[in-house]
C-alpha cells in the first residue's frame, strides 16, 4: 500500500510540473516582509536558537551533576 501511495504521489507531481508553464509561475505573487522587518525575524530567531543552546548547555551540566551525586552515593 506505501508504494502505491509513494507512486501516485509521483505520478501527480510530475503532471503538476508538466502543467506549470513559466509565465504561469512569473504571474506568482508572493508577498514578503519589509527587509527591516526581515532582520528582526532574523533577530528574534538568533536570540532563541541561542537560548535554546545555552538552556542544552544547562541540561549537560545538571546531568554532570547529578551522574556526579549518584556517584557519591554508591561510594
Amino acid at each position: 500500500m506505501q508504494y502505491e501511495h509513494g507512486q501516485a504521489s509521483e505520478q501527480g507531481a510530475s503532471i503538476v510540473r508538466r502543467n506549470l508553464n513559466i509565465e504561469l509561475f512569473k504571474s506568482i505573487n508572493v508577498h514578503l516582509p519589509a527587509i527591516k522587518e526581515q532582520q528582526k525575524i532574523g533577530d528574534f530567531f538568533s536570540k532563541l536558537d541561542r537560548q535554546i543552546e545555552l538552556q542544552s548547555q544547562r541540561i549537560d551540566l545538571l546531568k554532570q551533576r547529578k551522574h556526579g551525586f549518584l556517584q557519591q552515593m554508591f561510594v
